[in-house]
């Protein structure tokens, strides 16, 4: 399992879920290298740098987060599925009452967005994240071959009910991104809702998303979305065991 020169056909498609992350990181990372990190690299302490994740136990806590949409996701799902239902006027109607710039924004982008990734939104920003975790977690001893073989199965079931290829699905990671970079925003309101719609934040995601899909070795290339069979792989008792350990607050 998980032998990086003959991967089996689904855990190639599990790697692939953190592939829209990796195509901008391939000075450091790998597409399909199970820990993804370059051989001969010393990389700084992500987890706990980015994530503020110092154990075991707060790594699954974020990826069971990620993996069940309890984290960036959800962010305007609403919005994204009300999109697909209405009529282009009642559309208008919704973005006039938006009270402020960052909401009149947000709903701009929906707008502009939900053609190319569809009702179910910018999930995939969540799923692609918690494969990376996994993959981190599996460098570092945090999670074992069999967590991360569940943990993949469960992203792949999730973001083949919400996306239906893996344009798509990378699409929607980088709009994920977009609303993410957005919510971190500072300054004032019309600037940051500048920055999503036409400034930085849209030129940078606009790019790196070119480059992904353009990317030669992206394996989301020739590789089919629904045609390759996913295993039934039940959640580990050890995964069941942290949990049930964690201390209650």
């Amino acid at each position: 399992m998980l032998d990086n020169a003959d991967l089996a056909p689904h855990e190639k498609w599990w790697l692939t879920l953190t592939s829209p992350q990796i195509a901008f990181q391939t000075q450091w990372r790998e597409y399909l290298k199970t820990t993804s990190l370059r051989d001969g690299l010393e990389d700084r302490n992500t987890l706990a740098d980015d994530w503020n994740i110092e154990n075991r136990l707060d790594l699954h806590r974020q990826i069971r987060q990620l993996a069940f949409g309890e984290c960036h996701g959800h962010l305007m799902l609403e919005e994204y599925g009300a999109f697909h239902c209405m009529q282009p006027s009642q559309w208008q109607a919704r973005r006039e009452r938006a009270q402020t710039p960052h909401q009149r924004a947000s709903l701009d982008f929906v707008a502009r967005t939900a053609p190319y990734i569809g009702a179910h939104g910018v999930q995939a920003w969540d799923y692609g994240r918690a494969s990376y975790l996994a993959r981190e977690g599996l460098r570092y001893g945090w999670v074992s071959e069999e967590e991360f073989g569940f943990i993949h199965n469960h992203l792949a079931y999730q973001a083949r009910r919400r996306y239906h290829s893996w344009l798509q699905y990378t699409q929607a990671w980088y709009a994920g991104r977009c609303l993410w970079k957005f919510s971190h925003e500072e300054g004032e309101p019309e600037q940051a809702a500048y920055a999503l719609l036409h400034g930085w934040i849209a030129n940078q995601m606009r790019t790196m998303l070119a480059d992904a899909i353009r990317d030669p070795d992206n394996p989301i290339h020739g590789q089919s979305w629904y045609d390759v069979p996913m295993p039934n792989i039940p959640q580990p008792q050890s995964l069941i065991d942290l949990f049930n350990d964690e201390p209650q607050e």
